[in-house]
């Protein structure tokens, strides 16, 4: 939930903690999945919506980057911008956030999406939060949430199903 009409959603494209490289496949189609979701929802309901990918457009050396809006190509552009996520970051995502808030309506509600929240990233959406800014994170993958924090809204959607849950899908 939130009380702006302006969203910013941040995706973190990194899936493993560092110092560890490589990445997880199913947890990157999760973010994106989830992402896409969070996007139509918002975009539905009247919010503007804006994307940032902690990596560069493909051939363009420039970071995906679509400023909050509400025209009506503004999901296609969203979903062309997460059609060619790859799972090589350009800079962290905590530096992105500080970068781009500074450019954001001071009203704007951020939610980061990640499979890694950093300590890093968690002080960083604690500091923004402090500034009086709406800030929510949703993490993706892994059975439970690394990070429950006060004062931050925190989501988790699972990449597993519950074997209960089986039965029910067939």
């Amino acid at each position: 939930a939130t009380t702006t009409i302006d969203m910013a959603i941040f995706l973190d494209v990194r899936t493993i903690a560092a110092p560890y490289w490589g990445s997880s496949p199913e947890k990157l189609e999760l973010a994106i999945i989830t992402a896409v979701a969070i996007a139509n929802y918002a975009l539905t309901n009247g919010y503007r919506t804006g994307l940032y990918v902690n990596q560069y457009q493909h051939g363009t050396g420039k970071l995906i980057r679509l400023a909050p809006g509400q025209n009506p190509g503004q999901f296609k552009q969203i979903l062309e911008a997460l059609a060619g996520v790859h799972d090589i970051e350009a800079l962290p995502a905590a530096r992105l956030i500080i970068s781009e808030s500074r450019n954001l309506p001071w009203v704007s509600s951020m939610v980061l999406i990640t499979a890694v929240p950093t300590e890093e990233l968690v002080s960083t959406l604690f500091r923004i939060k402090r500034t009086g800014r709406k800030v929510s994170l949703v993490q993706v993958g892994g059975n439970e949430p690394a990070f429950r924090g006060a004062g931050i809204d925190t989501y988790h959607v699972s990449d597993t199903i519950p074997w209960q849950d089986v039965e029910t899908l067939e």
